[in-house]
């Protein structure tokens, strides 16, 4: 194994390690919402099921990114990672619209 290889390896690793430290603090911030909206009305309650839905979807989604990237190579690597960013992107967004829900 060459050291651009190594190299090139070594940072696939940490790009992964962190955003799966983001997903895991994303998902604290989710669980807590979580436990909130079981105190609400049953409007809020609704809306706040139906984007926590959305989120587990997208989560499933991420972590099966997750495990392509560990398998996937050269250029493909980089497609699988862009795709895994949005969508660690977009968990963000809708993370952000549930807690909108309870600043109200």
């Amino acid at each position: 194994m060459s050291t651009e290889s190594l190299l090139s390896s070594n940072e696939k690793k940490a790009w992964r390690l962190k955003a799966e430290s983001k997903l895991e603090t994303l998902q604290s911030k989710i669980d807590g919402l979580q436990a909130k909206a079981k105190d609400t009305d049953a409007d809020t309650r609704l809306k706040a099921e139906s984007i926590m839905n959305d989120l587990k979807e997208k989560r499933s989604n991420l972590e099966k990114q997750f495990e392509e990237l560990k398998e996937t190579q050269g250029d493909n690597w980089e497609n699988v990672k862009t795709k895994a960013e949005s969508t660690l992107d977009e968990l963000g967004k809708s993370y952000d619209q549930l807690k909108e829900r309870f600043q109200s």
